[in-house]
């Protein structure tokens, strides 16, 4: 069985088209569809690849603020603007269920993508989207560091999204500079002087974002199909970790992610009002953590409008590490220092 026709099984959606990653699946979707000039409604708490690839495509992000349950985009929000927009791209952020039955009801007559790209593995998740995209980069349920899938039901699109060209290959050096000066940017104030340097960010998008796009490594193959296999008990294995940390931060005061919500855990997610002292003292002391994802709209433009819900997860928000990278010792040790 080739690894389409595996994708494809798994998820219960009948053609597939392999892409070079994530953000190429979402160009090529925008692309098929001929679309231009148009605005596409993301969550504005999202991986900054996601607006890239909509820059990419020739169109125009229009975030929108989240709900506070499952950290996606927020049905009411998306209703006040559904008339604005061509295409709605629903995440599936940190790998929980996002409200996608209430957004894809509100999507009758606009086009849907389902990015379930750290979500892979939930039960009927890439379902709901007219296409559906995930990942197997860095970080994702299934990491192979590169690779990525369009889904959908309608054939015609996925033959036309192999018909359009991608000369890049894979430009490593290129793309970790730009991360790793996002990065740099972000920890000087944990993100807070971000839309200082959005000329650096639209600069990246006019001469440096193109490196995003490529085609698929077929030399991947072998290995995604390999993890594949191991897919049930990766998330099985995020889930029983986030218990566990849950657990041991219970009745703390400190506000923890619901352990029993749909979610495949990409990160077990807590809040904090001193999150940055508490983030800073951690990281010193070379913990796996991180504080994603930040409002991604001050990177690219200047705002108009407030995104209570999105701001507040920004300066709020810690992700503790689920996956098989870490163990129960991790887990005591971390949970001891965010307590004290």
């Amino acid at each position: 069985m080739n690894l389409e026709n595996r994708l494809s099984k798994i998820h219960g959606i009948p053609y597939v088209s392999l892409t070079g990653n994530g953000t190429t699946a979402i160009h090529l979707i925008l692309k098929a569809l001929g679309i231009e000039n148009q605005k596409v409604a993301i969550p504005n708490n999202v991986c900054m690849n996601v607006p890239i690839a909509i820059y990419l495509s020739g169109n125009e992000p229009l975030y929108l603020d989240i709900e506070m349950e499952t950290l996606g985009i927020d049905p009411r929000e998306l209703e006040k603007y559904i008339d604005e927009v061509a295409v709605v791209i629903a995440v599936h952020n940190y790998g929980n269920l996002c409200k996608i039955e209430e957004i894809s009801e509100i999507c009758k007559d606009v086009f849907l993508i389902e990015d379930f790209a750290i979500a892979q593995g939930l039960e009927n998740v890439g379902s709901w989207g007219d296409a559906s995209i995930v990942s197997f980069g860095s970080g994702k349920v299934i990491d192979v560091g590169n690779g990525g899938a369009v889904f959908s039901r309608d054939r015609n699109l996925i033959e036309e999204i192999s018909k359009i060209e991608l000369s890049n290959s894979f430009k490593e050096e290129e793309l970790e500079l730009f991360s790793k000066t996002h990065t740099k940017l972000y920890n000087i104030d944990f993100g807070k002087s971000l839309g200082e340097h959005r000329n650096y960010f639209q600069s990246f998008l006019k001469n440096g974002a193109k490196n995003f796009l490529y085609k698929f490594d077929k030399n991947l193959i072998p290995k995604i199909s390999e993890e594949l296999l191991k897919l049930d008990s990766k998330v099985q294995n995020r889930i029983s970790n986030a218990k566990y940390i849950f657990e041991k931060l219970e009745n703390s005061g400190i506000v923890l992610q619901n352990p029993e919500m749909v979610s495949t855990f990409w990160r077990y997610n807590i809040f904090l009002e001193n999150r940055d002292d508490v983030f800073q003292r951690i990281l010193k002391k070379r913990y796996k953590i991180s504080s994603w994802y930040h409002s991604v709209d001050i990177l690219f433009q200047k705002r108009n409008r407030e995104f209570l819900n999105s701001d507040k997860v920004s300066d709020t928000i810690l992700n503790i590490w689920t996956n098989e990278d870490i163990d129960k010792s991790y887990i005591d040790n971390i949970t001891k220092e965010i307590k004290e």
